[in-house]
């Protein structure tokens, strides 16, 4: 698992600095192939909006995180109908719209 400073993060959000947002996630999305994951979740909405330039910097897949919450839901309990993604009211729209495409293909 990797974490970054959510403060960093907010702040360049905020000052539309994307590109060493892309800097920031890519070095971490690296540190975590290199030391053996399968995968990245990334478990914000927002932050999809960089999931080209994660991607482009790894070998291994970058799972989004409306694809991987209901299963991963339905492992854990039978009972699960309705599946709750938590997110901040700050995000950008097109994250937003790709979010709920990826859901209405469900």
């Amino acid at each position: 698992m990797a974490t970054v400073d959510f403060a960093d993060v907010e702040r360049l959000q905020h000052q539309s600095d994307w590109s060493r947002l892309e800097t920031l996630l890519a070095k971490a999305a690296q540190n975590l192939e290199r030391g053996g994951a399968d995968f990245i979740v990334l478990c914000t909405n927002t932050m999809h909006k960089l999931a080209d330039a994660i991607t482009a910097a790894v070998e291994i897949p970058l799972v989004p995180i409306v694809d991987a919450t209901p299963p991963l839901s339905t492992s854990l309990t039978s009972n699960v109908s309705v599946y709750l993604l938590p997110s901040l009211r700050w995000r950008n729209l097109s994250t937003q719209n790709a979010c709920e495409t990826s859901l209405e293909s469900k």
